[in-house]
């Protein structure tokens, strides 16, 4: 489907997940099979779910409060699995702008040995996380669900109910870390970008100084290429947006707080989203770092008015400023630093409500 192996890794873990963002690339018959088996793994899981409300119900003595908890917290995991699985079909058309727009400048810059080295890495890193998370989470479920005591269960029942969170809490948490490694490959990508123009900003710098010619140091296809990818960067961008944003919404770290614990609350805030949100705030110093390249780029090459490239270098400009690559976390919140406090300040308030609670404080 796709030449970018780890692009391709994180496609076959969502549709293990029941999440078909690939769904428009499938043929019509395979398309309806898995409309089913997002139509019965939805019912399915919202049926085990009504069914371990009523069996806590009955083993916490019928406690109002226990069961308002319980039902909230099994409705995160429940809305956030479904929310993902429409989502993911939903904005299908945007999943493959963006994977288009990634292999048009895979394309380009394939031959580069230090792009391949990263991609390898990253898809290294990707399976490795994959592993360790899903048994971080599958320790972390077990250990909750022994904790509830279900006393006199059928056996396959609690099968159901454990393996059932597990693939619950897995998705809340890897769906993350599927928008991280994209917004890293987006950034990889900027940097890319950002490399080429500055080496040759560089050199211009060096000619003009000098007094030298400067007709091998500037190409105008070179720049018309530097434009295009931008072009299929910002494309990229906005695809990223459209494809994580409704999931982004219900998935806050304020909300999914209230179902974590402690294990679970630190590696989800520590390797997930705290790393999405630095992620994120590098794909816009990129664009910064853009506009003052190409701002020191038509300085240099303001010494020669009349040559054509001068005007591409000023449009190029205008884009850059017009179509910055910003990726929004909730409506107009920027993913960025800008949530980084927030993250920080829920995530010491939790822990100083694990320490009241063992009377540690």
């Amino acid at each position: 489907m796709c030449d970018i192996k780890v692009v391709n890794s994180i496609i076959f873990l969502e549709n293990f997940l029941c999440i078909y963002r690939n769904y428009t690339f499938y043929r019509d018959k395979e398309k309806i099979l898995r409309i089913l088996r997002v139509i019965v793994e939805a019912s399915f899981f919202l049926c085990l779910t009504y069914t371990e409300i009523t069996t806590l119900y009955d083993i916490l003595h019928r406690s109002t409060w226990a069961i308002f908890l319980i039902i909230w917290n099994s409705s995160l995991y429940v809305g956030y699995s479904i929310i993902c699985m429409i989502n993911g079909m939903y904005q299908t058309n945007s999943f493959k702008e963006l994977i288009d727009s990634f292999e048009k400048m895979h394309k380009n810059i394939n031959d580069d040995v230090t792009h391949n080295k990263f991609l390898i890495k990253l898809n290294f890193r990707c399976i490795l996380v994959s592993v360790a998370y899903f048994i971080i989470v599958s320790v972390d479920i077990i250990n909750e669900q022994n904790n509830a005591k279900y006393n006199y269960q059928p056996f396959y029942l609690i099968i159901l109910i454990v393996g059932t969170r597990i693939l619950k809490g897995y998705l809340l948490a890897m769906e993350y870390f599927v928008y991280y490694i994209f917004v890293t490959i987006l950034h990889k990508l900027c940097k890319r970008l950002n490399s080429l123009l500055d080496e040759m900003q560089t050199k211009l710098h060096e000619k003009v100084i000098e007094g030298e010619d400067i007709s091998d140091k500037v190409d105008l296809k070179i720049m018309e290429e530097c434009a295009k990818m931008y072009g299929d960067l910002f494309i990229s961008s906005k695809a990223i947006k459209e494809c994580f944003g409704a999931q982004e919404n219900y998935g806050l770290p304020d909300t999914t707080l209230l179902v974590m614990s402690q294990l679970y609350a630190f590696t989800y805030y520590i390797a997930v989203v705290i790393a999405a949100v630095v992620v994120a705030q590098k794909v816009r110093n990129d664009t910064q770092t853009l506009r003052i390249i190409l701002a020191r780029l038509y300085n240099n090459m303001s010494v020669y008015p009349h040559r054509p490239e001068l005007k591409k270098i000023k449009s190029f400009c205008r884009m850059a400023v017009k179509k910055p690559l910003e990726l929004n976390s909730v409506a107009n919140i920027a993913m960025g630093v800008a949530l980084l406090p927030t993250c920080v300040s829920i995530a010491i308030s939790y822990v100083i409500i694990i320490l009241q609670f063992n009377h540690a404080v």
